[in-house]
C-alpha cells in the first residue's frame, strides 16, 4: 500500500514539525522528550521514503 500524494505532504509536514518540536525539547533541556519526538520523526520520515511492501501470493 503506497501513500497518496496528499497522505504523503502531511507526513512530510508532521516530520518537520516534530523535528522542529525535538530541538526545541532538546535545547530546553528535556532530553527524554527530545529522543521521543526525533524517533517519531524518523519513524514518519521512513514511513515516506520506505517502498511499498509486496504481499507475497498464497501460492508461493
Amino acid at each position: 500500500m503506497s501513500l497518496s500524494r496528499e497522505e504523503a505532504g502531511l507526513l512530510r509536514k508532521r516530520v518537520l514539525e516534530f523535528l522542529a518540536e525535538a530541538e526545541h525539547a532538546a535545547s530546553s533541556g528535556r532530553y527524554d522528550v527530545a529522543c521521543f519526538l526525533a524517533e517519531q520523526t524518523l519513524q514518519l520520515y521512513l514511513k515516506i521514503r520506505a517502498p511499498p511492501s509486496r504481499q507475497l501470493s498464497q501460492d508461493s
